[in-house]
């Protein structure tokens, strides 16, 4: 079995940010608030970022996981990430 590099999440994670992000420059400190294109976005659960983040690491996101995500770093987020992925087991997106 191959390892991946322990920051893959937090790569793929940078890279959905830039495509979807208004931020123009992207570190693993950037907030994930900035990740939606209209901040003040009530509604996280189904909304086209949230849903490229679940296509890209086959997890889903509910509610309360969707809010805690919002709060946080990228790199934070992508700890986070790591960790549903292990929770809601492998699949052929957290092998990338």
């Amino acid at each position: 079995m191959k390892t991946k590099a322990p920051d893959s999440v937090l790569h793929r994670l940078m890279r959905i940010y830039k495509e979807y992000s208004r931020v123009r420059r992207v570190t693993p400190d950037s907030q994930m608030c900035g990740f939606w294109e209209d901040p003040t976005v009530e509604i996280l659960v189904g909304s086209g970022e949230l849903n490229a983040l679940e296509t890209e690491f086959g997890i889903q996101f509910d509610d309360d996981e969707a809010l805690d995500l919002y709060d946080m770093t990228l790199k934070e987020a992508a700890a986070r990430i790591k960790s549903m992925i292990e929770e809601q087991g492998d699949t052929e997106y957290s092998r990338k």
